[in-house]
């Protein structure tokens, strides 16, 4: 960072920041922050390269990196347009997805709702004439769940 080597500098970061190979993360944060200083200017490429690696590795969260970004008055919109754009897709494509599971479960929730409304509503008729455990012909006492089990009081004991 002293002798301003962009290259070296990520050079560095590729090797000893790969959490995948027991490195630390955290170096590519600090790279950011270092780029994020207004007196660095012409490190445009060096720049989207980190933001690349953040976003792949979900090192921060994007508010946090534009707001790191915007301390530099030498980085243009241009420079992390890419990277919003992407980003803004994919919490796009994350609603979209929470869109379509609260369908799924409000539809469900009616689903069961109906269902116990009439269970308690209307009469419900046992049709089983064979003990679930021990499959002979019921006799009484039997027991009869909703679910569509049919037991001897005898059997019951049993599972």
């Amino acid at each position: 960072m002293q002798a301003e080597d962009y290259v070296g500098l990520l050079d560095c970061c590729r090797r000893f920041g790969d959490a995948s190979r027991g490195g630390e993360p955290a170096l590519w944060i600090e790279v950011l922050k270092y780029f994020s200083d207004s007196a660095r200017g012409n490190c445009v490429n060096e720049v989207q390269q980190v933001l690349k690696h953040i976003e792949q590795y979900r090192l921060l969260p994007p508010l946090i990196v534009l707001q790191m970004l915007a301390k530099n008055k030498n980085l243009t919109l241009s420079v992390v347009k890419d990277y919003v754009v992407r980003q803004l897709q994919d919490e796009n494509a994350t609603l979209d997805e929470d869109r379509k599971a609260i369908s799924k479960y409000q539809l469900e929730s009616q689903r069961m709702q109906e269902e116990v409304d009439r269970m308690r509503s209307q009469a419900t008729t046992f049709k089983s004439t064979k003990c679930t455990a021990c499959q002979q012909q019921l006799d009484l006492p039997s027991v009869h769940f909703f679910c569509g089990h049919s037991f001897h009081q005898r059997c019951l004991g049993k599972r």
